[in-house]
């Protein structure tokens, strides 16, 4: 409260001045009176607000000229010093920083406006850095203008905040790269459809609102945008397709409707022709339209009347033929019948002959013996040998054809019964070799056997198999030219046993070997260069394999 006190001069008045310096003098006065009043609250206000900046999670620093006067817990803690002692002894607030701002701080001194808040990288006392945010203003201090720069770490925030700013380039290189994907995409479709050989039409409620190059030039008009000029796509219906059902309403109702449909459609010329439409929903400028591709199909109309009627022509010629070709497999089955029968009795016939030369070429066979030996004496002349010895040799011949003949009569009349056993392999392959030996060294030809001892025991006809192995290597050794090699290999795979007999000598011509397993049939094309023997051996041969479920394979 203000007091205004007025003094008596001698005269009784005071002047202007004198009045006002009075005044003056009792404001002062009352402002000392009310400071020394509020002295204790400012003491309460000062302890409160010194305990909220101690307990601050934020850290709070007071410098003047880069000189520390003062710093809370939480800045020593962010920092890395132990006590406020340690941090105010350090030379200059510039080393808690990687980098000064010295412009900053002489500016704030000068007045002049500098943003609060800053990022700046600070810097601990064990060396390591942290992001820091700095919020700096003037304050008094004792008296003096000095600086006080509440600190925040954000070191956490600037971690996400890079993360962010990586995912965000990283989405926004992806936006920019699938931008340019589609847009090459529809570039690309846009070009295909253009340049579609099908005719292409979007329509709305029978509007128009697409057509393509393709679709204008199969009705006959001039460009896509004259048909968009008509008031219904209906018009571009044949005559005899305008009262169909229209299924554009169906679709919208959502009912399963064919995609493609053969219809008669009409050029703007008025002409009709035959089109197959593939007719679906899609979105167009954000309305339910219709998509409809559209293909002429008046040649393969033509191309179908023309095959139906092939069709039919090729349908009666197919029961003219099937009558004819059941009246020949009558006949077939008939001259079958006739050509087994014929078999049997030449197989009967055969039998019988050879059953009636047998006899007596036991006896020539015989005779020519002993008077090859001179059994019952001296026949003279050295000559008497040599025809009796000629006399012997083909009769053994002829009486080996004649068995063949039999066991191959045999074969084919199906008489024949193997009896087969499990044995060893080897056990056949040694009864032959010792055979086949004698012949092969006669020659001067390398023989040779593998065949390894746990080989597994073979089920077979002991008999059969050995007639196969003598009969093949037989070959061999006839048509394998002194200085050869024969080499006879066994060896098992999953299904069976697989017997291997191969030799050196000529090749046999692809046409002959082709047949080298039918009766009669020689392996030299040449009957003056052909070996002795009957032409049977390689028929009973691959019949007693196949009898035995196996196979024969012959390659040259």
């Amino acid at each position: 409260m203000l007091e205004a006190v007025a003094m008596k001069k001698s005269n009784g008045r005071l002047t202007k001045a004198e009045l006002l310096a009075q005044n003056e003098a009792l404001r002062a006065r009352n402002h000392l009176l009310e400071r020394a009043n509020d002295a204790p609250n400012a003491n309460k206000r000062d302890s409160q607000f010194r305990t909220m900046i101690e307990n601050s999670n934020q850290g709070i620093l007071v410098h003047r000229h880069y000189k520390p006067l003062y710093a809370n817990q939480a800045l020593l803690d962010m920092y890395g010093y132990t006590s406020p002692d340690q941090f105010l002894a350090i030379q200059s607030t510039q080393e808690l920083t990687v980098s000064g701002e010295i412009s900053r701080h002489e500016q704030r001194l000068r007045g002049k406006k500098v943003a609060l808040d800053a990022e700046r990288g600070g810097l601990r006392k064990d060396g390591t850095k942290f992001w820091c945010n700095h919020r700096a203003f003037i304050i008094d201090w004792d008296g003096e203008p000095a600086v006080c720069s509440i600190r925040t770490d954000i070191t956490e925030r600037k971690k996400i905040e890079e993360t962010l700013r990586k995912a965000r380039n990283q989405l926004e290189q992806h936006v920019e790269e699938r931008t340019k994907e589609l847009s090459d995409s529809e570039a690309r479709f846009r070009t295909l459809i253009e340049n579609a050989n099908q005719g292409i039409l979007v329509h709305c409620k029978y509007k128009p609102l697409y057509a393509n190059k393709a679709l204008a030039d199969m009705y006959g008009y001039a460009s896509p945008e004259e048909i968009l000029d008509i008031p219904s796509v209906l018009n571009l219906r044949g005559t005899s397709s305008r009262n169909d059902p229209n299924s554009y309403e169906a679709r919208l109702a959502g009912k399963v409707i064919p995609l493609d449909r053969d219809r008669k459609a009409c050029r703007k010329d008025g002409t009709e022709f035959w089109e197959r439409r593939r007719t679906f929903l899609m979105e167009w400028d954000n309305k339910q339209a219709v998509c409809s591709i559209r293909t002429d199909i008046s040649e393969s109309k033509e191309v179908q009347e023309a095959l139906q009627a092939a069709h039919d022509e090729l349908e009666m010629k197919v029961e003219e033929r099937t009558a004819e070709l059941k009246k020949a497999g009558e006949n077939l089955e008939i001259a079958f019948r006739e050509a087994i029968n014929a078999t049997q009795a030449k197989s009967a016939f055969m039998a019988n002959m050879s059953h009636e030369l047998r006899t007596p070429l036991n006896a020539i066979i015989g005779f020519s013996e002993i008077l090859s030996t001179e059994h019952f004496g001296s026949l003279g002349s050295r000559k008497y040998l040599e025809y009796a010895a000629d006399i012997q040799a083909s009769g053994q011949h002829l009486l080996s054809l004649i068995n063949d003949i039999l066991d191959l009569s045999a074969i084919e009349s199906g008489k024949i019964s193997l009896n087969k056993e499990t044995f060893p392999l080897l056990e056949v392959v040694s009864d032959c070799s010792s055979v086949v030996s004698l012949a092969a060294n006669k020659k001067g030809i390398s023989y040779k056997v593998e065949v390894p001892n746990d080989l597994p025991q073979i089920n077979a006809d002991r008999r059969a198999l050995k007639q196969i192995f003598l009969n093949v290597l037989g070959n061999a050794v006839k048509f394998t030219p002194t200085g050869g090699n024969i080499m006879l290999k066994a060896s098992v795979s999953e299904e069976c046993q697989i017997v291997e007999i191969s030799n050196t000598g000529s090749v046999i011509a692809p046409e002959i070997l082709a047949r080298v397993t039918d009766p009669f049939v020689w392996g030299e094309p040449d009957p003056y260069r052909a070996q002795e023997g009957n032409g049977l051996g390689l028929a009973i041969v691959k019949t007693l394999v196949e009898l035995h479920g196996g196979a024969l394979k012959i390659k040259s």
